[in-house]
């Protein structure tokens, strides 16, 4: 599969059947399951083990960072997965 970015974006170049193209559903059941317990994981290790309720910068950056497989998991997008054409949803 090949990528294309375009030179300039423009609303045509960024959708693909009326959603933009890195929103479409590319995170299935077993990721989005692995996404919610990394992200856990990333707060528990963050808050507790690294000292970030406690006010270590570092604990706190590392549980900012369960954001990310959160909202993945919650959007069931991932847009690095976009980008590199993976999907995970199962195959009807």
């Amino acid at each position: 599969m090949k990528i294309e970015i375009p030179k300039k974006l423009d609303k045509s170049a960024l959708l693909e059947n009326n959603k933009l193209f890195f929103m479409k559903k590319n995170v299935g059941k077993l990721d989005r399951t692995l996404r919610y317990i990394a992200a856990v994981g990333l707060v528990v290790i963050g808050l507790f083990i690294m000292g970030g309720i406690q006010g270590n910068v570092a604990g706190l950056v590392v549980a900012l960072l369960s954001i990310i497989p959160a909202l993945t998991a919650t959007t069931r997008s991932c847009p690095l997965y976009s980008l590199t054409g993976i999907s995970t949803v199962e195959k009807k």
